[in-house]
């Protein structure tokens, strides 16, 4: 990871990593992001996941994507993450 930018007015994450293969860094963008604790844990909600790759985009919006990635983030947070992420989220 060369660049994480956290701007919590607008609840948006950017981030830029620079992978083995790839000529130029990759840009990732998670949007409407929330924190949201229940009486089963504490859980991040996405709204929007977009990158600088069109072919990534692509993958993201497809049904089954979209599923796994709910599927992820269906499982509580483990404190010490959710203590993280509190302090800079």
């Amino acid at each position: 990871m060369t660049a994480l930018k956290i701007d919590r007015e607008n609840k948006t994450v950017s981030l830029e990593l620079e992978l083995k293969g790839e000529v130029q860094p990759i840009k990732i963008t998670v949007s409407n992001y929330n924190i949201v604790e229940n009486d089963k844990g504490t859980f991040i909600e996405v709204g929007e996941i977009t990158t600088s790759r069109e072919w990534m985009n692509a993958l993201l919006a497809e049904p089954a994507m979209k599923e796994k990635i709910k599927k992820f983030l269906a499982d509580p947070l483990p404190c010490c993450l959710k203590i993280i992420l509190r302090s800079i989220l």
